[in-house]
């Protein structure tokens, strides 16, 4: 069975009971049992876990997981963590939410391709209501940006909704392209997000290196969620090709660093980027 899920932390909902969570998971196989049998982790699970911590450690009394940690975690956290595990596997049956009423509970929709969403997000749910509308609208504004440019590269994503004169190829601008294919990456469809990865090291309208972006960190993370040996390997002369040419541009050898305008850091002409430059 091949899970694929992400961990959320989420330092300001500690105080959220187990009661008020959600687990959920998606899976390629035996859906409807699993869920069935994995719904009670929190409710089971957790307190043997923080009992056997509490004896571990010789905690006693009352408060069996005062403490007691995993890691930089403190066990109330872990529980929380564990609540907080959600679906990233879109062809999966017998989930715990209903992904089409999870999509119909918000009402900024400018995109009602619902079943994009159903076969390629992540799905989320937490009590917080601001929270499940900050994290679908994200994804809504994900398809705002995706550009078809033709069949030889296919997909890549603008930053702003029109194009303005400083951008490159279907309007796509290096600065926050790094952040955007960190977050694509979570796409089931792992094309969008290597598409726009190609895009920016061989088409001959990308500007790669008008803004600082890392190319190669975000190339890594996306391999990390849908990994492809052969995707990776091709991508490196070209990878290796833009840090020389980023040496060509700015290394200064007596410095040891490389020189950066705060413009093009993201940071516009403000005081702190002019006095940083």
């Amino acid at each position: 069975m091949k899970i694929y899920y992400k961990l959320f932390r989420i330092n300001h909902l500690a105080d959220l009971t187990i009661a008020n969570m959600a687990l959920l998971i998606s899976f390629r196989k035996f859906g409807p049992l699993f869920c069935k049998l994995i719904k009670f982790i929190p409710q089971f699970v957790c307190p043997i876990i923080r009992n056997l911590l509490a004896i571990s450690r010789g905690v006693v009394g009352s408060n069996p997981t005062a403490g007691a940690t995993v890691g930089e975690m403190t066990i109330p956290r872990l529980t929380l963590a564990i609540s907080l595990l959600f679906l990233a596997s879109p062809d999966a049956r017998g989930g715990l939410l209903d992904k089409r009423a999870q999509l119909e509970a918000q009402d900024f929709w400018a995109n009602l391709d619902f079943e994009w969403f159903e076969n390629n997000i992540p799905f989320f749910d937490c009590p917080d209501e601001e929270i499940n509308t900050t994290y679908y609208y994200r994804w809504e504004l994900v398809t705002r940006h995706f550009v078809y440019g033709n069949p030889n590269y296919g997909y890549a994503l603008t930053e702003f909704s029109n194009r303005p004169f400083w951008s490159g190829a279907y309007g796509s601008i290096a600065c926050p392209a790094g952040h955007q294919i960190n977050e694509v990456r979570w796409l089931n469809n792992p094309r969008y997000v290597r598409d726009y990865i190609r895009f920016w090291m061989r088409h001959p309208g990308a500007q790669p290196r008008n803004y600082s972006f890392w190319p190669a960190g975000s190339a890594w993370s996306a391999h990390q969620v849908n990994p492809n040996d052969e995707f990776i390997s091709d991508l490196l002369p070209d990878l290796v090709n833009n840090y020389k040419q980023w040496e060509k541009r700015g290394w200064v050898e007596d410095m040891g660093m490389f020189w950066q305008l705060g413009r093009s850091s993201s940071a516009r002409f403000i005081s702190s980027s002019l006095n940083g430059s």
